[in-house]
């Protein structure tokens, strides 16, 4: 008897024990599968992970399709977890194509997180020249101070971010 032969409430149970790799895996293997897992992964998706919302984990993680899915699902994009939004966590992480697509969908790039820190101050203190550029296109103000009253370009001078620096001049 194969897996085939099963009816898809007992097919729907055993993946309940399954993670989400293996489910991965498994719906990738047959039209049936993928047909009747998806909408169990797109759940899984939706779910937090390690504390953080589940499109801040894909903002960590780099993973641009599921932050799409999820947005397309219509999660907050905005939601903060101590103090740290997916726009501050995607910018933290060096992630250019998921600050561009948080961007494009209306993330808010004025929000402040840990210590007052918008994700333009962690940009400038990381000296990451595209995603500085990218979040002055938006029309970031570059005055914003942050809790101990500096500004983005004050972090890009203590790091020595020449480039960001001149963008920010």
């Amino acid at each position: 008897m194969s897996l085939f032969d099963f009816p898809n409430e007992i097919l729907l149970e055993v993946t309940e024990h399954l993670c989400p790799g293996d489910l991965n895996s498994l719906l990738r293997t047959s039209h049936f599968y993928e047909r009747l897992l998806t909408p169990r992964i797109h759940r899984l998706a939706l779910e937090e992970k390690d504390g953080l919302t589940a499109l801040q984990w894909a903002a960590v993680k780099g993973h641009e399709p599921l932050a799409r899915l999820l947005l397309q699902k219509g999660v907050n994009i905005n939601a903060s977890r101590n103090g740290w939004t997916a726009l501050h966590r995607a910018v933290r992480h060096g992630f250019e194509g998921i600050v561009a697509l948080l961007l494009e969908q209306g993330a808010d790039a004025s929000i402040k997180g840990t210590a007052g820190m918008t994700a333009l101050h962690w940009a400038a203190f990381l000296g990451n020249e595209k995603v500085v550029r990218r979040l002055l296109e938006m029309g970031v103000g570059i005055s914003t101070e942050d809790n101990f009253g500096k500004t983005a370009a004050y972090y890009a001078t203590l790091r020595g971010n020449i480039a960001v620096v001149k963008l920010l001049g």
